[in-house]
């Protein structure tokens, strides 16, 4: 049924109470738009050093949250100069500015995210693909870019579109040989890489209830790549005891739908009919049954990592491992998801299985997951406990990589080929989890402080750590040449290309644009810079992936105007307009057809268009004519208009701080500014009437930096 507005008849979901306590007043836009009141924001290395520059051209001295966290996770291995001085740079800045920041090695972001500060009913904004998992501990948990996480730096609200809230059913258990992962898959091959886009899923059930908040955390990771908006699952008894065993039993608070709750749509599944699974080469949600291609030929398995690095993952991976060996074709290694984490399993002995049958052990850290390090062979197959296997992911385009659970990994592992652990009838106990995890991380730089007095610490900066670029207001005529012509499913890994020379250069937006789609098309930036700029010309999900907003930026830098395509993936479509670039989706897709590079596209009137929600028809020099739909709507426009959400949240923190001494001059009782000075009063009106005394002549307050003093 379609949502309504407003909250609709009958009980409640955990989200719309969630939504309804952080809904700031009069935060509703004509789009149908919320804006939220943020917690907790995080962010990690690669997107941390532009929201550094962000925070700083807003003018923020310090952090306006309960919250803000930077994990350095990616470029953990400090390769070259630019990384560890990245590291530096971001350890000395955000210190302060009121962001606590966790050292490389720590672990993965969301992973850590989770177990030290997520709690129920906040609302969270995090500049990472997998934010959305930390819904395991019932927190409405947002990915963004890193503006956004900027701007709630600076106290701006958090605005999303009033979203779908779907609540998906759980019952019954999970067979023999079936897991938390293998029914993130099941959903993921049910929703695909775009069905979850502007919905909330919600969880419920006994088969819900029965996960753990590990579980509850792979599923989340897993289901982010739908483009999902959030997953939530309820604060209940198994949160509680999660939060307990992290020494955070404060934060607790139980938080659950109301038993009538109304949804807009519900996915009712029996957790005993999910049957191991694998994502084939390379989509997440290529998913097929483990039985369909038992057999296949493995040469590396990556276990642990993001969505399967907790304690009791590497308890069953232990367990399994245990007085075994892996043959000597395959390579296998263990990602821990935490530092904390490692520490608890090497006290209780669990790593030791792992070593004796021949796994290496990473530090926690991304690694594999985004190329850096562990790049397969050519022409060899990877099988990982990760939660995407897209094209050139890895590192090495010419390699398959597989997505499966732990379990079927690790008997994978040992047998050199894939196999079905529906078969095997492995049994494998429940793991006996600690009473009580590492309270403190040694490698936690809490933000510089001295009681209320800030201690000054000098940031430090490097030779590869450049500015952000200035981007002029949306213009109203756009013209330009078809630079390049991409098929379907472009990924940000793609336009932007992953590993570790990309990843260096985060910081430096002037080099990382000489790197824009230099795999798919080589000659791309120098066509780019030879027209001065042009337009991108796209097939189906254009930016699907990772939120890589450095994708769009660095897009943008090269002078491109406009992406025409089919259809684009949520967070680069939206890192495109906070960029300022317009993605305009063709009206008839069959137009993709008649267009070739190196035609020129002209539309004009394109400010009043995009105010007025009208379409834009693009003329090309051959006599076409393209009609185009602009994937912008409510707040976007102004923010494209502006040129990109920078300019717009400079324009917005203008006007609040305008505000705010207008509210000061009117306390103090001086006259008011712009709409609230009051109406001129007749001298008529001023006379006293007949019969009563003159009104005493209030005394006026003049205020100086010094003193007061009345006259």
């Amino acid at each position: 049924m379609a949502r309504q507005e407003g909250w609709r008849q009958g009980g409640r979901t955990l989200a719309d109470k969630i939504l309804e306590m952080h809904k700031r007043e009069a935060s509703e836009g004509d789009a149908g738009e919320i804006g939220l009141r943020v917690d907790q924001a995080f962010l990690h290395d690669a997107t941390g050093t532009v929201a550094c520059r962000q925070i700083e051209s807003m003018g923020v001295s310090w952090s306006a949250l309960d919250t803000a966290v930077c994990y350095i996770d990616h470029n953990i291995v400090q390769a070259s100069f630019e990384t560890s001085d990245d590291h530096r740079y971001l350890r000395t800045f955000l210190r302060g500015r009121g962001i606590t920041v966790y050292k490389a090695g720590s672990g993965i972001a969301s992973r850590v995210h989770l177990e030290r500060c997520a709690r129920p009913g906040a609302v969270i904004v995090g500049a990472d693909s997998y934010a959305a998992a930390c819904g395991a501990v019932g927190a409405l948990s947002l990915s963004g870019g890193s503006i956004d996480v900027a701007a709630a730096v600076a106290g701006m609200p958090y605005f999303l579109e009033r979203p779908q809230v779907v609540a998906v059913e759980l019952s019954g258990r999970f067979r023999t040989g079936v897991s938390a992962f293998d029914l993130g898959l099941h959903l993921l091959r049910l929703l695909t890489v775009r069905g979850g886009e502007g919905r909330i899923l919600e969880f419920r059930g006994k088969g819900a209830a029965a996960l753990t908040v590990t579980e509850r955390f792979t599923v989340g990771q897993i289901l982010a790549e739908s483009e999902v908006l959030a997953v939530l699952f309820p604060a209940d008894e198994r949160v509680s005891a999660f939060l307990k065993r992290w020494g955070r039993s404060r934060d607790f608070r139980s938080i659950k739908p109301d038993k009538n709750a109304s949804y807009d749509d519900t996915i009712r599944i029996d957790l005993s009919k999910v049957e191991p699974l694998v994502a084939c080469p390379h989509s997440p949600d290529h998913v097929v049954p483990v039985r369909d291609v038992a057999g296949t030929r493995v040469d590396q398995v990556c276990l642990g990592g993001g969505a399967c690095g907790g304690y009791q993952d590497l308890a069953s991976i232990s367990a399994l491992l245990r007085g075994k060996k892996v043959p000597e074709h395959v390579e296998v290694v263990y990602v821990p998801a935490s530092r904390a984490v490692l520490a608890a399993a090497i006290q209780s002995g669990l790593c030791a299985p792992l070593f004796n049958a021949g796994v290496r052990f990473l530090e926690p850290g991304c690694g594999p997951s985004i190329g850096l390090g562990l790049v397969p062979a050519t022409a060899s197959h990877s099988l990982r406990t990760f939660s995407r296997n897209t094209e050139r992911r890895s590192g090495n385009p010419d390699s398959r990589t597989y997505l499966a659970s732990p379990l079927t990994a690790s008997l994978s592992a040992l047998a050199g080929e894939l196999v079905d652990p529906g078969r095997m009838r492995v049994r494998i106990g429940s793991a006996h989890l600690p009473n009580r995890f590492p309270a403190i991380d040694p490698l936690r730089c809490e933000p510089v402080h001295h009681g209320r007095k800030r201690e000054e610490e000098p940031v430090q900066e490097g030779p590869n750590i450049r500015g952000l670029p200035d981007f002029e207001a949306y213009p109203d005529r756009i013209a330009g040449e078809i630079l390049t012509r991409l098929g379907d499913r472009v990924t940000t890994d793609q336009i932007l290309p992953g590993g570790f020379e990309t990843l260096r250069l985060r910081s430096n937006l002037p080099e990382l644009a000489n790197r824009v789609l230099s795999d798919a098309d080589p000659f791309f930036v120098r066509r780019a810079k030879e027209r001065g700029g042009g337009i991108i010309l796209a097939g189906e999900n254009y930016g699907l992936g990772a939120p890589r907003e450095h994708a769009a930026l660095a897009t943008r830098m090269l002078g491109v105007v406009a992406v025409v395509a089919k259809s684009f993936g949520r967070f680069h479509r939206k890192n495109l307009v906070h960029s300022g670039v317009l993605p305009l989706r063709l009206a008839r897709p069959e137009d993709y057809e008649i267009l070739r590079r190196g035609e020129t596209l002209e539309g004009i009137f394109v400010r009043d268009r995009l105010r007025e929600g009208e379409r834009i028809v693009l003329i090309s020099n051959m006599g076409k004519r393209i009609e185009t739909i602009p994937e912008v709507k409510g707040r976007e426009i102004e923010i494209l208009l502006a040129g990109g959400y920078l300019n717009y949240v400079r324009a917005f923190s203008a006007g609040k701080e305008k505000t705010g001494k207008t509210r000061k001059r009117e306390a103090k009782g001086k006259k008011a500014m712009g709409k609230s000075r009051k109406p001129k009063i007749s001298k008529a009106a001023e006379k006293p009437k007949e019969g009563k005394k003159n009104p005493r002549k209030k005394k006026t307050i003049i205020v100086t930096k010094k003193r007061s003093r009345k006259r």
